[in-house]
């Protein structure tokens, strides 16, 4: 072959004149020539089948000639990609070609290496370039190197790894030409989102990767960018199957993706056959440092192995880094991910490379792994420890002897294990468990990933009979004394007590009280030891709403219901999390209507199904307590059948009519029954004709599904904050249920011919008239019953449907109400008025009740102990509005001692309001009230008081709370 013709294959438009093509052409055969005008000037349907057909009958040669004769025939259409392509490829831009088997596969690659050899080596050495500035930690360097690379050689995803690699690296400087390479990938693509969250420090690893892993499988046309969305996770293939498609898949990235994958994977072929390939491996090995030397490059992190491991596939075409990533991939995820096998092969790969005895030895040794001779250290790395130990526990099935004070330690030491523990083993390790509460920790690991209650419930059990023991039915005293040997079994020990797990602690908890207490308690614990507010304000958040229904004595009039305070509290402790990593690495499209979203469509999901289901707050609850249990057949059955004997008992009570009334109500209160029974539920395997169910499934679900994703992605765009977003879940699980709700306004109307009997009816009608009744009243009973029951029916389609407000609520009075009950507590004749009109009533939504809260003890509390005994209290709570907002006012007065002067009490009132005693007002005790209110006027720029000042012998406060909204 010309030398000329040669170099030119390796161009991304390789010809650019007639007498160009015609060359190639000609070393084609007459078949494959032909085949190759056709594909090259056919529609794309008509040109991908014959492409299919050239690589099913060519030999690799052939196949590679015929490819860059189509690639020159074909400039602007988008049907080969190009080995060294002069644009990112991260689109599902060209039509999946079927694949070829493995070993012509490799062969392809191998001759195209063969094909390009100085191209490669060129590449190779730019590589190796910068690697070796990296590692002198010039990155200024290596930035123009890798510009270089991509100038000369074309983009690929191991040159985008190196670029972030290098920003991640100095994340104070600048590098604006690395920074225009990754914006060429799109702005929002997530072959560049997932890598820089992936590098990110402190971000949660797995469950990007399991994102990452869960994208939507749409076949061919993403299987490409599902490839190389992996590389950076999970970049071993889990079988030949798998390597087939990832070796194609890089190959569409470039050539040189396609050789560090083949690399990564080589375990599931031999080099020998392809000498071309394996010329390249050992070109790269010879060239490779010891993997030390690129842990190295991050130790100024606390973490510096957790580090360098999320960014190691920057780094993928080091064996060392390789075998490392093996044991992390494998050992630091599920074992049930359905991405790789846990066999034997497998494992003795890994454990070639491990120096561990005993999981003690996790503790104490320093170098724990090995890759031919080169040793590193990793004893200080929870990654690394969770990975080691979930190895030992796979390798002894876990049938492992160790000690408490081992396995607390070992629990300080690693991380994630709730999400990567082998259950079955961990349960072989529990029946060797050395103590008590090293039982409960196992029993804890299990508790989070197992969906068995009998597992839950054995946990349950334990634990209760150790805090009984221990910790005199104390849940929170005994996480404290479990936070003195490990804080980290502490911390998840919170974590699984959620309000759900307490309630049902019936031994140690009693009263529902006592477990809206004991979780407010263990957030002001969490609170007190991480030194984060936001635990005491969910505690705070708890405690109040809990007393206003305390005192309100019954729930709102909604027949369909869910405590909303308590399911956002289970989002935040289950979902919220999980909900933030999946935002944060995946930014949304605006001009792609992406609804193809698997992690947070899982999330929403899991949410609706607590939103129906959950016994303590979901709507199953309130159908059990609101509708079943009385309210539907006392108002459909009971309410029309008293009505009707109180009114018509002159028709009923006559002898030929009685029996008749009687088997009219038997028939009637049947069919509400079987209504009650088969209808009132959420839908599930025993109760399947449920009217909720709590799937979502069906076209009118799935397109509320695809507004809650969009509106929860363009929220998150503009605010960067989560919080919202568990909001918007709440809101459309709303509308999620509703769509089921409306049917049963339709199933309740098809009921109305089946609820009255018109047969009985109308010998009820016939048998009066025989007895000579008068036939107005008789035909007045006729069609009172059947308007009865129409009418109740009507009545109940309103119940089926969302509360009028959900949000998380307080009346004002109900506040006030609430703050006197306490207060009595310490001042028993206390007596104001606390009765208020509720069609008056001011609701407060959100933060500004805490606020008011707050502020009305103060005020109540000073009124009872400083006030004049059973002197008058006055009142006043208003919605009003000034130029600046709508504001609710709270006006209070009350009377002083007849022993105080108003002088006196005026000089009490006045504040310095530089007084540093405000700042601390909240925090030490025993100050003055009155400036817990000044350090509410003042940090809190809604709050400000009007006036305070003591007039004709009372006690006169005026304040005001800006809302923003009417």
């Amino acid at each position: 072959m010309p030398k000329a013709l040669k170099n030119r294959y390796i161009m991304i438009f390789p010809f650019d004149n007639k007498s160009n093509i015609s060359a190639v052409l000609r070393m084609l055969k007459n078949s494959t020539r032909n085949k190759v005008r056709a594909i090259a000037s056919g529609s794309d349907t008509d040109s991908i089948d014959l492409m299919n057909n050239l690589r099913e009958k060519c030999n690799v040669t052939e196949l590679y000639q015929a490819e860059n004769a189509v690639k020159a025939l074909s400039i602007g259409r988008k049907l080969l990609p190009d080995l060294f392509p002069k644009e990112p490829q991260f689109k599902d831009d060209f039509i999946r070609l079927d694949a070829l088997g493995l070993e012509k596969n490799l062969s392809y690659i191998d001759n195209a290496i063969k094909l390009n050899k100085r191209k490669v080596e060129k590449f190779l050495e730019d590589l190796f370039e910068i690697n070796e500035s990296i590692y002198q930690n010039d990155l200024f360097l290596a930035e123009k190197l890798i510009n270089k690379a991509i100038e000369n050689h074309g983009h690929s995803h191991l040159l985008l790894r190196k670029a972030i690699f290098v920003i991640s690296s100095d994340e104070m400087s600048k590098f604006d030409s690395l920074s225009r390479i990754i914006t060429s990938y799109g702005v929002r693509s997530n072959v560049v989102n997932t890598l820089l969250y992936c590098f990110k420090e402190e971000q949660d690893y797995l469950s990007v990767k399991k994102s990452v892993m869960s994208t939507k499988d749409r076949g061919v046309f993403n299987q490409f960018t599902r490839d190389l969305l992996r590389i950076g996770f999970h970049p071993h293939a889990k079988n030949t199957a798998d390597l087939i498609q990832l070796t194609q898949s890089c190959l569409q990235s470039s050539l040189v993706d396609a050789i560090i994958i083949t690399k990564v994977n080589s375990n599931l072929f031999d080099k020998s056959k392809y000498i071309n390939i394996d010329w390249v491996f050992k070109l790269i090995d010879n060239n490779s440092k010891p993997i030390q030397e690129i842990v190295n490059l991050t130790e100024q992190y606390e973490d510096s192995e957790g580090v360098f491991f999320q960014r190691s596939c920057a780094w993928l075409e080091n064996d060392e880094v390789v075998e490392y990533r093996l044991l992390i991939d494998h050992f630091n995820d599920s074992p049930e991910s359905p991405y790789f096998e846990m066999n034997d092969e497998l494992v003795l790969r890994i454990i070639k490379n491990v120096r561990v005895e005993g999981i003690e030895e996790i503790l104490t040794s320093e170098n724990l792994l090995e890759f031919g001779g080169s040793k590193l250290s990793v004893n200080k790395s929870s990654i690394s420890n969770s990975a080691l130990l979930n190895l030992m526990i796979h390798i002894n099935e876990g049938m492992i002897i160790t000690t408490e004070d081992v396995l607390l330690r070992l629990m300080e030491n690693t991380r994630d294990l709730a999400r990567t523990i082998n259950i079955s083993f961990i349960k072989n390790f529990i029946l060797s468990s050395p103590s008590e509460l090293s039982e409960i920790v196992l029993l804890l690991l299990i508790y989070k990933r197992s969906k068995n209650e009998a597992d839950h419930y054995k946990l349950r059990r334990k634990l209760q009979n150790y805090i009984i023991k221990y910790n005199e039915s104390n849940l929170v005293n005994f996480i404290d004394s479990v936070a003195k040997k490990s804080q980290a079994v502490a911390e998840f020990t919170y974590e699984v007590c959620t309000e759900d797990f307490i309630s049902k602690l019936s031994h140690v908890i009693g009263t529902t009280e006592k477990i809206t207490e004991t979780r407010a308690s263990l957030h002001d614990w969490m609170g007190d030891l991480t030194g984060d507010t936001n635990y005491k304000v969910r505690a705070k958040n708890l405690r109040i709403d809990h007393k206003i229904n305390l005192v309100k004595g019954e729930l709102d009039d909604n027949r369909i219901y869910v405590d909303t305070s308590k399911f956002l509290e289970w989002m935040q402790d289950e979902i919220a999390q999980d909900l933030t990593t999946v935002l944060s690495f995946s930014l949304h499209d605006k001009e792609v209507i992406n609804t193809n979203e698997p992690q947070i469509t899982q999330i929403i999901s899991k949410c609706y199904s607590e939103f129906c289901s959950n016994n303590l707050f979901g709507i199953a609850s309130y159908l059990g307590r609101r509708l079943r249990h009385g309210t539907f057949k006392g108002h459909l059955y009971h309410s029309v059948v008293n009505d009707i004997e109180q009114t018509y008992d002159d028709i009923i009570d006559d002898p030929l009519i009685f029996p008749l009334w009687g088997a009219f109500k038997e028939s009637y209160k049947n069919e509400v029954d079987s209504i009650v029974k088969n209808k009132l539920h959420i839908k599930n395997g025993s109760t399947f004709e449920g009217f909720l169910s709590p799937e979502i499934t069906g076209h009118n679900k799935i397109e509320v599904l695809n507004g809650c994703i969009n509106n929860i992605y363009s929220d998150f765009d503009k605010s960067e904050s989560s919080y919202n977003a568990i909001l918007l879940i709440n809101e459309y699980c709303w509308r999620l249920a509703e769509i089921d709700m409306r049917s049963v306004h339709g199933f309740l109307k098809s009921r109305k011919n089946y609820l009255v009997d018109l047969d009985l009816l109308n010998e009820i009608k016939r048998k009066a008239l025989q007895t000579k009744m008068d036939e107005s009243r008789v035909s007045s009973f006729y069609r009172e019953v059947q308007r009865l029951v129409n009418d109740k029916l009507t009545d109940m389609y309103s119940w089926f449907k969302k509360p009028q407000s959900i949000s998380p609520k307080a009346s004002l009075n109900l506040l006030y109400k609430v703050v006197v009950t306490e207060v009595k507590q310490s001042f028993p004749n206390f007596q104001p008025d606390t009765s208020f009109d509720e069609d008056h009533d001011i609701e407060l939504i959100g933060g500004a009740y805490h606020v008011l809260y707050d502020a009305l003890y103060v005020i109540v509390f000073n009124a009872a102990k400083h006030g004049k005994n059973a002197g008058s209290v006055y009142r006043n709570f208003t919605i009003e509005r000034d130029e600046l907002s709508a504001l609710v006012r709270v006006k209070f007065d009350s009377e002083i001692c007849d022993s105080s002067s108003e002088f006196t009490i005026n000089q009490l009132l006045k504040v310095d309001l530089d007084d540093a005693e405000i700042d601390t007002a909240q925090t030490v005790e025993n100050l003055s009230g009155i400036k817990k209110l000044y350090h509410l006027d003042k940090y809190d720029e809604n709050f400000e008081i009007i006036t305070i000042e003591c007039v004709k012998r009372k006690v006169c406060i005026d304040m005001i709370y800006r809302l923003g909204h009417l």
